[in-house]
């Protein structure tokens, strides 16, 4: 594995070699180990407690796909469309998302571990009972008109991405350490990086916690 640093997280990342994968076309039923997926067609692929590992899939069309408890480690998404698909109790790990359409994508009961959302499109995406239990990063992404309700988002950093009336419930947050080792509570808030989410005048901000912009940083949420 390759490490990537971002912000003061080091996140561990899939390092894939092409000469080891084996190229697949056809979707799996329970696992897919080592495959190099390409342009494959897997719209509305259905799995239940299938495990996904190192693998790379590329311009893979997942749109509307369904998967109940997976479990996806070691894995690279390249510009792999997800739109409207729905995750339920799914275990990540070590994975890169790159260039990916996530819009309306719906995480349920999902715990995050060393994974990159990079210059993907998570617009109108549905976060629900969302952990991250390990470093996270969210760069460059569309978060526009997303969801999160229940979630704890410790050691995430959220950079340069884009923000509009992003609706947030009941995030919990989490103690962590100043540079200067000084317990800090971070609060409630979601703290993004370089954009300000906006807000309908006639929207109620109570409980809906507004959040900061600045440089890089981790969230205080857990």
């Amino acid at each position: 594995m390759d490490t990537r640093t971002v912000g003061d997280l080091k996140i561990l990342i899939p390092d894939l070699d092409p000469r080891d994968l084996d190229t697949v076309e056809e979707p799996p039923d329970g696992e897919l180990l080592e495959a190099l997926v390409d342009g494959a067609d897997w719209a509305g692929l259905e799995l239940d407690t299938a495990r996904l590992r190192l693998s790379r899939l590329v311009q893979v069309n997942l749109a509307n796909a369904t998967w109940r408890r997976p479990t996806v480690s070691g894995c690279r998404f390249e510009q792999v469309d997800l739109s409207g698909a729905r995750l339920e109790d799914a275990t990540i790990e070590r994975c890169e998302f790159v260039g990916c359409r996530l819009t309306g994508l719906q995480l349920t009961d999902t715990t995050l571990k060393n994974v990159i959302f990079d210059n993907c499109r998570l617009d109108y995406a549905i976060l629900t009972q969302v952990r991250t239990t390990g470093p996270t990063a969210v760069l460059d992404c569309n978060l526009d008109h997303a969801t999160m309700t229940h979630c704890q988002l410790g050691q995430t950093v959220i950079s340069r991405c884009q923000f509009d009336e992003v609706e947030t419930h009941r995030l919990r947050p989490t103690r962590r350490r100043s540079p200067r080792n000084r317990p800090v509570d971070h609060d409630r808030h979601l703290k993004p990086s370089g954009q300000r989410r906006h807000r309908r005048p006639d929207q109620r901000t109570r409980g809906h916690p507004r959040p900061r912009t600045g440089s890089d940083r981790t969230s205080g949420l857990g």
